[in-house]
């Protein structure tokens, strides 16, 4: 409760769970950086110059390079441009729900089918996003 008995506003709820969820993006890109190639940076420098927006939503901030085959299962693909899309951490979260449905130790297979959806069909998002937590695999 807030001051006087009066409950927050939801989008206090909002802000507070989006900044949790960037620390946890921001914690995923740390643990990731110990265990790539050498050569990761460069290219994942080298895919934010070819696709500068996010995927999804088209948003320009808090941009990630996202592997479509995940890289704990599929190492050989780590630097393989086809391989990568880009996702924001940004307001919408397209990293953490449409990436990983929801869940960063999770993937989603159909990634990139659901950022089209999503790019075209704004008013469905919410439809995407129980789609690709539906097919989180863990």
């Amino acid at each position: 409760m807030g001051p006087k008995g009066v409950k927050p506003k939801r989008s206090a709820f909002r802000k507070i769970g989006h900044a949790v969820n960037v620390v946890r993006s921001a914690l995923h890109e740390q643990r990731k950086r110990s265990s790539r190639s050498p050569k990761w940076r460069t290219v994942e420098k080298a895919q934010l110059v070819a696709h500068p927006t996010c995927a999804a939503c088209g948003g320009t901030i808090r941009l990630n390079v996202h592997h479509i085959k995940p890289y704990h299962l599929f190492p050989e693909l780590e630097l393989e441009p086809t391989n990568l899309i880009t996702l924001c951490m940004g307001p919408m979260e397209c990293h953490l729900r449409l990436g990983h449905g929801g869940l960063f130790r999770a993937y989603v297979v159909d990634v990139v089918t659901l950022s089209q959806k999503a790019a075209l069909s704004p008013a469905d998002r919410a439809e995407i996003e129980k789609t690709a937590k539906d097919a989180r695999q863990v």
